[in-house]
């Protein structure tokens, strides 16, 4: 059962995983993806949440292997569309 916030995957890991495609589609570099990553889910997050928990459907406060995992998830889709976009460029 996948707990919210707790899971190393939860359903809005999704969510991280397209912020990985975004970045990547706007020219982002993967250094630059990666580090947004961490600075969102360990930085930033957990100070929203704290500050503002109206604004999150679950303000609770994610567990630290949730945090990796959804640190990680952007850059690695960001690799996954960039190797796409290559292939698909030498057709």
């Amino acid at each position: 059962m996948l707990v919210i916030n707790k899971s190393p995957i939860d359903q809005y890991t999704l969510v991280h995983g397209a912020a990985g495609i975004a970045a990547r589609h706007i020219g982002l570099s993967f250094q630059t993806t990666l580090a947004l990553g961490f600075a969102w889910d360990f930085i930033v997050e957990p100070a929203a949440k704290k500050a503002w928990p109206h604004l999150f459907p679950h303000p609770t406060q994610d567990s630290p292997v949730h945090m990796a995992v959804d640190a990680v998830v952007p850059s690695l889709t960001w690799l996954l569309y960039d190797e796409y976009l290559k292939k698909n460029e030498r057709r």
